[in-house]
């Protein structure tokens, strides 16, 4: 301590002697200098973001500006820290939570104050469902290895024909600008699926350095679909109505979206050793379906969302934060829900990490089992950027929804269908079926028609048939 004091003393006469030399405006310029650090570090702009009502931290919350195109996660106690010269003068700050309202606020460098605090409600959505009989439930850990061990008796042993209607709607701007949409038949594999290929991953990531830049975050996901199979019955997509000319890929490839069905592929997150890098606690008990449920959040133990993946081998570190939705009567899994941490290095996917990415996946009763019933991914990424600097945000939502199920029988076994992997190439596959008498006879349920704001936005200038059939129609490849 006395030797710091005495070199800090030291320095100061130093500093004294040499300012002594100069004129005025020299030493005005030097101690700009010397304490410019002091001050630029304290244009840090530190964000709380916690419960409304409890004031309880929430811990990799995502926060992101939509002009300038930058996202990160809170740490483990609610705070984030973001340097300030990074950002727009003027801006919107989004705040989201799996379980919570997301909230937009109006940032400005000028007047914003520092630390800023964020206060998210919990979601209406949950609220409604709330089972307010109390009794003390098991400790989180040993539901979920009552989950894993019941694996066999709530869900399919056999493997599965899924039908299902796969939907993609991108917007920009708080408008819709294309829809793109397949019927789809998957060849799935009995539950559960607890391992890979211990050489997989080294074969998967020399094909997957290869591919384009737009499918290799996507790809990410692709393992454990390796033993699924897939075929487009039909597929359509409407015009690209961006007002900035960003071209949209033409479809993702569906088959990834079955890579979310944790409670299959127990290798991906249902695994002691990634388990054990997570925290769990009880949420109020909710309904799911007229079931009551037991609710699990998680979120990483430690600070581990800062790493750098090794494109050859499996994640294998606590990425997500979310909820788990468990039947209290069996401990089925019927409903999982996550966000993506958005602090961390991902070798090549780097400049491919979204905004935000949000995976919710629930499950249905057929029978005597579960079975996939609605996935959704929701991905908001920075496309490009406006004249004036501004980023252009895509947030595209990529869902499938399960229509007709039935168990594989001799006549309809992957060995006499026509089933294949478009996985990496759907521009082909959609391309060449589009297939109108297949649409004209296919009748979507009322509960997944588009949504009114949607189909204005997409037929502001021409009806989305008439989209359909000039972009994909026969002949017109």
């Amino acid at each position: 301590m006395y030797f710091k004091l005495l070199i800090m003393s030291v320095l100061i006469g130093f500093i004294k002697n040499i300012m002594n030399q100069f004129s005025i405006k020299i030493r005005i310029i030097f101690l700009g200098f010397i304490f410019f650090p002091l001050f630029s570090f304290g244009q840090d702009l530190k964000i709380l973001v916690q419960d409304a009502e409890t004031k309880t931290p929430l811990p990799y919350a995502n926060v992101y500006f939509k002009k300038s195109g930058i996202g990160i996660s809170t740490n483990r106690i609610g705070v984030v820290s973001l340097d300030q010269s990074k950002l727009l003068s003027q801006d919107t700050m989004v705040v989201s939570y799996i379980g919570y309202d997301l909230q937009k606020l109006p940032y400005s460098k000028a007047t914003i104050s520092t630390p800023f605090e964020v206060n998210l409600s919990s979601s209406t959505e949950l609220l409604s469902e709330v089972i307010f009989e109390y009794t003390k439930p098991p400790k989180p850990k040993k539901i979920i290895r009552k989950a894993i061990k019941n694996t066999d008796n709530n869900y399919s042993t056999q493997a599965l024909l899924h039908e299902a209607l796969y939907r993609e709607i991108t917007q920009e701007d708080g408008h819709y600008i294309q829809l793109k949409e397949a019927i789809t038949k998957t060849y799935y594999t009995p539950y559960p699926q607890k391992k890979i290929a211990a050489n997989f991953w080294e074969q998967w990531s020399t094909t997957v350095v290869n591919l384009p830049d737009s499918n290799r975050y996507a790809a990410l996901e692709s393992d454990d679909t390796k033993l699924d199979r897939q075929i487009i019955i039909a597929a359509r997509h409407s015009k690209n109505w961006s007002k900035y000319g960003v071209e949209t890929s033409l479809m993702s490839d569906p088959l990834l979206l079955y890579a979310f069905d944790k409670i299959k592929y127990q290798h991906d997150f249902l695994n002691p050793a990634i388990l054990n890098r997570y925290e769990f606690k009880h949420e109020q008990a909710e309904e799911i379906n007229g079931v009551p449920c037991y609710v699990l959040s998680f979120y990483p133990k430690s600070n581990q969302t800062r790493f750098k993946i090794d494109p050859s081998r499996k994640n294998r570190n606590a990425i997500y934060i979310g909820r788990m939705y468990l039947t209290k009567a069996s401990f089925a899994l019927v409903k999982f829900q996550y966000q993506l941490a958005l602090d961390r290095e991902i070798s090549f996917y780097s400049k491919n990490i979204p905004l935000d990415y949000q995976v919710e996946m629930s499950y249905k009763k057929h029978q005597d089992f579960y079975i996939v019933d609605r996935i959704k991914l929701l991905e908001t990424q920075s496309v490009a950027q406006k004249p004036n600097g501004e980023s252009i945000l895509h947030t595209t939502t990529k869902a499938l929804f399960t229509l007709n199920t039935e168990a594989v029988s001799k006549e309809n076994s992957i060995a006499n269908l026509s089933f294949e992997m478009p996985r990496f190439s759907p521009i082909y596959y959609y391309k060449k079926n589009y297939h109108p008498d297949a649409w004209k006879h296919f009748q979507l349920p009322e509960s997944i028609q588009l949504a009114p704001k949607i189909k204005a936005d997409l037929e502001l200038q021409q009806a989305l048939e008439e989209q359909f059939d000039h972009i994909t129609g026969r002949g017109n490849n």
